[in-house]
């Protein structure tokens, strides 16, 4: 089967430094579809990267990107030349109508969130006429396919497939191997005896970073072997200092020796933030699709203390691998679940493991790749039914 992804276009593909969630999954369900299958990602060009190259498999066309609609164009003309069984939209559904007119095969959209059906987005089209014209809508989370039917009303069939985590590339901390290379990283990061409350992420209000850090001031107070490391920047792959972020050093000065800011971390590099931390927190004040973040945690055998709230309650349950907290009662319940967990090694470890367990059977980046390869065999079976 000939697949074709296209990408948004706004980072490179395969994902790269600085890359974002949708060019991450991009990358690695179109490396575990069928290895017979040929399969091809459209993105846009970038400065360093061929026009045209083969990794794991996967074919990388990079196209002309003067614009949204040149972009869109060569796409569909490189589609022409090159036809293809089945061609999957990631999160830009304005594409989907003049794709479905110009091509012979099935359009799917893939959505990581609505933020494309916005009026802007969509260049005056109708979000009704964008969605119904894809075969089919595959969303990261059963939350988002909630909210868009809630939103939208559409002919097309909508199926929820949870994103995943690469298994292989972070490792439990409980395994002999995690336990080997957590000794090393916490010695090389002088954080031996600490206890490391890590937060993995973009720095904007909506991902609670101000919250946490309130509450780390109260927690250090009973406990100050409590070191929390924020890792990430304003954007991805950017270091700049916004007012949010100016503001969360701020906050950090007046318990310095109890948080680190470690910038934007090269993607291949986070496995090792995670290897060496006690527990991660993401208290996100906005709804998630679903949140990575979490699931790279969970893979990591590290307990999480994030939101009830959006696609984030289908990955973390209180009890099971972490602590959710209402966003109304942040403020009042963090810092306890903190101290909580810190306290309890016993209690770390058992939602840690269980963790790392939902990881490697519901989570993985291969059990997404399969269901994605479901979809497609009936796509495809029922296009090739009707002609």
């Amino acid at each position: 089967m000939r697949i074709a992804f296209i990408s948004p276009g706004s980072f490179p593909v395969p994902v790269q430094y600085g890359g974002g969630s949708v060019e991450t999954a991009i990358t690695n369900i179109a490396g575990r579809l069928p290895a017979h299958w040929n399969v091809t990602v459209l993105g846009k060009r970038f400065p360093g990267l061929k026009d045209k190259e083969t990794r794991n498999r996967v074919t990388y066309i990079r196209l002309e990107d003067t614009s949204q609609r040149s972009y869109l164009h060569s796409c569909i003309r490189y589609l022409k030349k090159f036809p293809h069984d089945i061609v999957q939209v990631e999160n830009r559904p304005a594409f989907v109508p003049l794709l479905k007119k110009r091509l012979p095969c099935p359009v799917l959209l893939g959505m990581h969130s609505l933020l494309f059906l916005n009026p802007l987005a969509l260049g005056g089209r109708k979000p009704q006429d964008c969605l119904n014209s894809a075969d089919l809508i595959l969303t990261n989370s059963h939350y988002l396919r909630s909210l868009l039917l809630s939103r939208y009303r559409t002919s097309t069939p909508v199926r929820p497939v949870h994103l995943g985590v690469d298994t292989g590339d972070y490792i439990s901390r409980w395994s002999e191997k995690g336990k080997r290379i957590r000794c090393r990283l916490r010695s090389r990061f002088v954080v031996t005896g600490r206890t490391v409350i890590l937060f993995a992420g973009r720095l904007i209000p909506i991902k609670g970073v101000h919250l946490l850090l309130e509450s780390i001031i109260k927690a250090v107070k009973q406990d100050p072997r409590i070191l929390c490391m924020v890792a990430g920047g304003s954007r991805y792959g950017s270091n700049r200092e916004t007012r949010y972020v100016r503001k969360l050093k701020q906050m950090a000065r007046s318990i310095h020796p109890h948080v680190r800011f470690t910038g934007t971390i090269h993607p291949t590099k986070m496995p090792r933030y995670y290897a060496l931390a006690d527990l991660v927190v993401t208290p996100s004040i906005g709804p998630e699709a679903l949140g990575l973040v979490n699931l790279e945690a969970m893979a990591s055998g590290q307990p999480v203390i994030s939101t009830a709230i959006g696609g984030i309650r289908e990955t973390v349950k209180t009890g099971v691998n972490g602590i959710l907290i209402k966003p109304s009662r942040l403020k009042h319940e963090l810092t306890d679940a903190i101290l909580h967990l810190s306290a309890n090694s016993a209690l770390r470890e058992r939602l840690g493991r269980n963790g790392r367990l939902l990881a490697e059977r519901s989570f993985s980046w291969d059990h997404t790749a399969r269901q994605y390869a479901r979809f497609y065999y009936r796509i495809h079976s029922s296009s090739k039914g009707r002609t």
